[in-house]
């Protein structure tokens, strides 16, 4: 019926494989993904009309704790690099969508002009032949 996807002991899904992405199996990430963060997925949900990028954690650090030196900035910095991910993840995403929509609309344009050359060949093969 759907995908599910299982990340640090958590299942998620399911979801229609057509709807889902996976960041990390998408070779233009694999070409860039040294320093680059990402989410665990990206998912299409059609029905609300919403992209949702999801990162699990099992587990987050305390603003309020006094285990750590600054906890609230450790707990800031904790938020920032999520953050990161969704962005990355968002940006990555929009680049592969836009290029695929480039591609298209550039294989359109071939099909009509080969279409126009090939009407125009045959117009002025039957006048001048």
């Amino acid at each position: 019926m759907g995908e599910y996807i299982t990340e640090s002991g958590m299942k998620f899904g399911p979801f229609p494989p057509e709807a889902l992405i996976r960041i990390e199996s998408i070779p233009q990430y694999r070409k860039i993904q040294q320093g680059m963060h990402i989410s665990e997925f990206i998912y299409y949900d059609k029905e609300k009309q919403r992209l949702i990028s999801l990162e699990e954690k099992t587990t987050a650090p305390n603003p309020n704790s006094n285990a750590v030196d600054n906890p609230k900035e450790h707990f800031q910095k904790y938020i920032r690099d999520i953050r990161e991910k969704f962005e990355n993840s968002l940006d990555l995403y929009l680049n592969l969508a836009l290029k695929r929509i480039y591609r298209q609309a550039l294989h359109e344009l071939i099909i009509i002009n080969s279409k126009s050359y090939l009407f125009w060949l045959l117009k002025t093969m039957r006048e001048h032949g």
